[in-house]
């Protein structure tokens, strides 16, 4: 399930960035970052959690 979010998520910020039109959505360098740093977030919170998994803390 997790990869589905994750790959759907790249589908969705490809798709925001190559497909808009000026109008829509302009893209600035703000918009980069944030988007690179949720995914960036969600990928340490995955290893995070695998992590705490093998030492026992989540069941």
């Amino acid at each position: 399930m997790l990869l589905v979010s994750f790959v759907s998520m790249v589908v969705t910020t490809v798709q925001n960035y190559l497909f808009s039109t000026a109008e829509g959505a302009p893209l600035d360098m703000f918009s980069v970052e944030f988007s690179s740093a949720i995914f960036i977030v969600a990928l340490g919170l995955y290893f995070y959690a695998r992590l705490m998994r093998d030492r026992g803390v989540l069941v």
